[in-house]
């Protein structure tokens, strides 16, 4: 149902008429794209209709299916792109406009972020919006979120799997 109503308000929208460039690929970038690069698809069963409320599974549905988090929450292999860290436990690098960022443990481990937040800190870390504009976090679509899809993700990572990390 997600799914359809972003189709339907895709389609409300008028045409735009612009050229979009070719992708240009050299030949390091076509090997890597053939033998390295390996898409996925999704892990278990998409459900046809998710109700919303504020429980770890409509959390879980917000974190996995709408958000990704894990993408950049969870460290990667930055040749293939593959996870190779514990889920939520950040420690992605990013480096933005010369700003080098790591991606904070979302886990409710002693060393994640969110370890001592209450909800109400959660909350009002999302409502702040983008604190720092090189921050490659999302931050101003994410505050957009109502309450009840705040407290569903909270409760969600609150019950993930602990992971401790060093950074």
């Amino acid at each position: 149902s997600d799914m359809q109503a972003i189709l339907s308000y895709i389609r409300t929208q008028p045409p735009v008429h612009n050229k979009v460039p070719q992708n240009e690929i050299n030949l390091l970038g076509k090997v890597v794209t053939a033998f390295v690069l390996k898409p996925t698809g999704p892990a278990g069963a998409i459900p046809k209709n998710v109700m919303p409320d504020t429980t770890a599974a409509y959390g879980a549905y917000m974190v996995n299916s709408l958000g990704n988090c894990s993408g950049c929450h969870t460290k990667r292999d930055p040749m293939t792109g593959a996870y190779i860290g514990e889920y939520l436990a950040g420690g992605n690098e990013f480096d933005e406009k010369g700003f080098k960022y790591i991606t904070p443990n979302l886990t409710p481990d002693s060393s994640g972020r969110i370890y001592n937040w209450t909800f109400e800190n959660f909350k009002a870390r999302f409502r702040l919006g983008k604190a720092d504009k090189n921050s490659p976090m999302p931050w101003n679509s994410y505050k957009q979120m109502t309450d009840d899809e705040l407290k569903a993700i909270f409760n969600y990572l609150k019950s993930v799997k602990p992971a401790k990390t060093q950074f």
